[in-house]
């Protein structure tokens, strides 16, 4: 290292577990969109709350138009889930649909 003229200290680690790092909130957004995302699949009154409501079915639908904002490999993650968790609302929605013509 000294032959090169780098020196230990001078050398650049990027953290990707540091507060600072733009990956943190990425992660734990898909980590609440997979906790969602199983909750709404097993709980139809709690998916009927979600999908009922104004705020969170357009918060979610953003989230499938999230661009760069957060690096390749979590932005197709983020819209996977946030796709998946439309799914499971419309599937919710038409399985309390057919309980009630019964």
């Amino acid at each position: 290292c000294l032959e090169a003229g780098v020196f230990p200290d001078d050398e650049v680690t990027i953290d990707s577990g540091s507060p600072e790092s733009p990956d943190v909130p990425a992660a734990a957004l898909l980590a609440a969109l997979k906790l969602l995302s199983y909750w709404l699949a097993s709980c139809p009154q709690a998916c009927m709350a979600f999908a009922s409501s104004p705020v969170t079915v357009p918060r979610v639908m953003d989230l499938m138009l999230l661009g760069n904002a957060c690096g390749p490999f979590f932005k197709v993650h983020l819209e996977g889930l946030a796709a998946l968790l439309m799914g499971i609302c419309i599937k919710g929605e038409e399985g309390a649909g057919s309980d009630d013509i019964a």
